[in-house]
């Protein structure tokens, strides 16, 4: 399992080293919508080749709900995210799901909304509630994009915060982990599930053209309904 790390700036740059057709596409989009889309679309291009030696962006289809999936279905899943100036790309041999988020204010009124009672006690009990429902948010954005669910999913699962479990109807197993890093003067978290066990997981920067192996602290890992 990969997760690479960027910048949006640093890949924005290359979007004309894509196939034609994503290039006149993402070329319809607003310009705020297209550096998430080009970044995405080169940061998957690059890391298919230098980890599996795919030179060629395979061919995507769009899933039900939206969510792109490749139509050779031989090839390795992978999930993009986008936050700010980041943009985050997992790979990896079973379904996954992937979110990346810089902290920030979000109003009391979402809390409510997709906390369960004991997540939302914990989170305005914390030394920074926002940091700590930005921390919340990854987890179940990242649960259910690895069940290929929207947001409207998010009340449908819960956490176990003293335990470090999970719990989600829709999975039968699986680990959620958890990062944080600062990147210039914000917070950023990440967090990736992955639907088995047992999974070695590598973290990448790309920057310059170039591939680093990474270290970031494990922040949480948690169980899925065990």
């Amino acid at each position: 399992m990969i997760v690479i790390l960027s910048k949006q700036s640093e890949l924005y740059k290359h979007l004309y080293f894509l196939p034609q057709d994503i290039v006149e596409k993402g070329l319809t989009f607003s310009q705020t919508r297209q550096h998430s889309f080009f970044s995405g679309r080169v940061l998957l291009q690059k890391s298919l080749a230098f980890f599996y030696n795919i030179n060629n962006l395979p061919k995507l289809v769009f899933e039900k709900n939206g969510r792109p999936s490749w139509e050779n279905k031989n090839l390795p899943f992978f999930n993009l995210s986008h936050s700010g100036k980041m943009v985050a790309l997992a790979l990896g041999d079973n379904k996954l799901g992937l979110d990346i988020e810089e902290s920030k204010k979000r109003p009391e009124t979402l809390w409510r909304r997709v906390l369960s009672e004991k997540e939302l006690s914990f989170v305005k009990k914390s030394n920074n509630p926002h940091e700590t429902f930005t921390f919340l948010w990854t987890l179940r954005e990242a649960l259910l994009k690895s069940s290929g669910r929207g947001l409207g999913g998010l009340s449908d699962l819960s956490f176990d915060l003293a335990k470090n479990k999970a719990f989600y109807e829709k999975l039968d197993k699986g680990n959620i982990f958890s990062w944080r890093f600062n990147l210039d003067s914000s917070l950023i978290f990440i967090s990736l599930c992955i639907c088995a066990e047992n999974q070695d997981i590598k973290i990448y920067s790309y920057d310059n053209q170039k591939f680093k192996l990474i270290s970031l602290d494990l922040l949480h890992k948690f169980s899925l309904n065990k």
